[in-house]
């Protein structure tokens, strides 16, 4: 969804959005810099995304599962937790629970 100026609950647009469907990656919010998407993957079923062009933050909202990224070691991702990805890495989520739910907030640099 694209969005004028202003502030913006991005919980309550997302809470519009797809509520019932069992996996779903969903855009929420796309404004300059800033793009903001819900990821619910399949319970159980790892969720991999190529390297991205961006920094990225994950928010928990919901559940538990494991972030693996590039080399590094797998890490808890538990609801409450905020996860940092550098950009040009690959991103996995595995041992996924069946309520793990997630906010992917990616930050653009703007051209110079």
């Amino acid at each position: 969804m694209n969005v004028g100026a202003g502030a913006y609950n991005l919980t309550a647009l997302a809470d519009r959005l797809r509520a019932d469907e069992l996996a779903y990656v969903l855009p929420v919010l796309e404004h300059h810099t800033l793009s903001a998407t819900i990821l619910r993957p399949v319970p159980g079923e790892p969720f991999e995304e190529g390297p991205a062009p961006t920094d990225t933050v994950y928010v928990v909202i919901a559940g538990f599962g494991r972030l693996g990224s590039g080399d590094a070691d797998e890490m808890d991702a538990t609801a409450g937790d905020v996860l940092f990805v550098t950009a040009g890495h690959t991103r996995r989520f595995t041992e996924l629970s069946r309520k793990f739910l997630v906010w992917r907030l990616a930050l653009r640099l703007l051209p110079t």
